[in-house]
Parts: structure tokens; C-alpha cells; sequence
């Protein structure tokens, strides 16, 4: 039952990508690199994959200026998990 959410949120910067759009859409794939310490393969996967399952918007300009936004199903994702976690917290 969960093994769909779990290939989504589970990936090291999925959420982390997920939250910093959350806050900070649309942005461009460099502003996303640059806000974590990771290859960009991996930043290019999670964005792929994210955009995929529907949490994400890509919004491709021109051949190099594409950007990112959260989707209200992302934004939905984020506040499900914000609340898991502060029911976690408060136990």
C-alpha cells in the first residue's frame, strides 16, 4: 500500500526538493543545484522523478532556461507530511 509513497519521498533530497519548492517556487534547475550538497545527477533525477508522479512542474522557456514549481498536489504532500511530523514530535 505504501510502496508508492515510499519511491517517491523516500530517495535522499526528495523531500528536501519538495519543501524548498514549497517555499521558494518556481526556481530554475541552478538555484535548486545550488541549495544542496549533492551530484547533479542526482538533483536531475529527483526532479525528474518528481516531476513524473505529478509533485512538480517543469516549465521548459528555452533550452536553458527551464524552471520548477510545486504543484497543489506537492503542496498537499508537504502539509501531510509537516502534520506527521508534528504528531511526531508531540508524542
Amino acid at each position: 500500500m505504501l510502496d508508492d509513497v515510499r519511491e517517491i519521498v523516500c530517495p535522499k533530497w526528495s523531500i528536501e526538493i519538495l519543501g524548498f519548492l514549497a517555499k521558494n517556487s518556481p526556481q530554475n534547475y541552478s538555484d535548486i543545484a545550488e541549495e544542496f550538497d549533492t551530484s547533479s545527477d542526482i538533483i536531475v533525477n529527483r526532479l525528474q522523478q518528481l516531476v513524473d508522479t505529478g509533485l512538480l512542474e517543469r516549465d521548459e522557456r528555452s533550452v536553458k532556461d527551464v524552471q520548477y514549481s510545486i504543484t497543489e498536489d506537492g503542496e498537499e504532500l508537504i502539509k501531510i507530511l509537516e502534520d506527521a511530523d508534528n504528531l511526531l514530535d508531540d508524542q
